[in-house]
């Protein structure tokens, strides 16, 4: 709904758009750089909006009109740690009340992210089964395994770019604090019964990515979970991780070896809503008041603003 699809009629306008888009913007690219022979395409919203086979099926016709072959690189992490983190970009685009882990036993109310968002073993047979088998390559999102620690070296090493001269962009995407979170949470509450006033949407916003700049200097880590909740939610999927284990790294003895070391053994205590949302309050006031704290470069009231520059 949000880019105003709501018949099959405007999704057939879409998939003509999209397709005369990108072929102007091949063409633009080709101009530029006559040895250009690669295609890169990244889309995270591939594994959770193409959960049939059937529309893999369909993106692989689209991708055919413009490539000769096509190549997949997927980055997997264990499932805890995945829901973890989908639990905080979630609430920053808007649900609220919502599991850290999800309880599948009742179905998923958000779409795309059920119980097959996990089974990475059924993820590589749809894309497998249309790409073939040789033209994919898993690897795994952590430090240990990642070409010189970091993600976007190891995909450079993985499709054989020259990374020199990479203009790498701030992370764009950092994960709140539980106490940012559970503001957040409150803020999308009270949004979803003000659903006909578009004020509310745009004080969020300017909300969250003011909170984004708090979080990266506290070094936030999202919402934690209790040892053994994230221990029982990471085992739910040993029977699929031990088949991607098998098919894709057969010397490996494990597909993963996470550590629930950093997750506390009790619960977790749960953060107010209004205590959190004074003390972010006067924190922000702090930072208006003393905005080298993270840095500015627009000004509200005369006085530089980390809403006005992050909003």
């Amino acid at each position: 709904m949000t880019a105003g699809i709501r018949t099959i009629e405007d999704v057939n306008e879409l998939r003509v758009r999209v397709e005369e888009d990108l072929t102007r913007e091949i063409v633009a690219l080709s101009q530029q750089q006559e040895n250009a022979q690669t295609l890169l395409l990244s889309n995270e919203h591939c594994h959770s909006r193409l959960v049939t086979r059937e529309e893999v099926h369909y993106l692989r016709q689209f991708l055919d009109r413009f490539a000769e072959e096509t190549r997949i690189v997927v980055y997997l992490r264990p499932q805890h740690e995945l829901a973890i983190s989908q639990y905080s970009t979630l609430i920053k685009t808007g649900f609220h009340d919502i599991d850290v882990l999800p309880d599948f036993t009742g179905g998923s109310p958000i779409r795309g992210f059920g119980k097959l968002y996990f089974e990475y073993d059924k993820l590589l047979e749809r894309w497998a089964g249309e790409f073939g088998r040789d033209k994919i390559t898993v690897r795994l999102y952590s430090k240990e395994h990642l070409e010189g620690n970091d993600v976007i070296q190891d995909f450079m090493s993985v499709i054989g770019c020259n990374a020199d001269g990479l203009q790498v962009p701030a992370n764009e995407n950092v994960s709140l604090s539980a106490e940012h979170l559970t503001v957040v949470n409150a803020i999308n509450r009270y949004v979803a019964s003000q659903i006909s006033l578009a004020g509310p949407l745009i004080q969020r916003h300017k909300l969250i990515t003011a909170f984004e700049a708090l979080s990266s200097l506290s070094g936030g880590s999202g919402n934690t979970v209790k040892r053994e909740d994230a221990m029982r939610f990471f085992h739910t999927y040993d029977d699929c991780n031990e088949r991607v284990r098998r098919d894709y790294f057969p010397s490996a003895e494990l597909l993963f070896r996470p550590d629930f070391n950093k997750f506390p053994v009790d619960d977790p205590l749960k953060t107010n809503e209004i205590d959190a949302a004074v003390r972010l309050i006067l924190r922000l006031l702090g930072v208006l008041v003393n905005p080298s704290e993270i840095g500015t470069t627009s000004t509200l009231n005369g006085r530089p603003s980390p809403v006005a520059r992050y909003g």
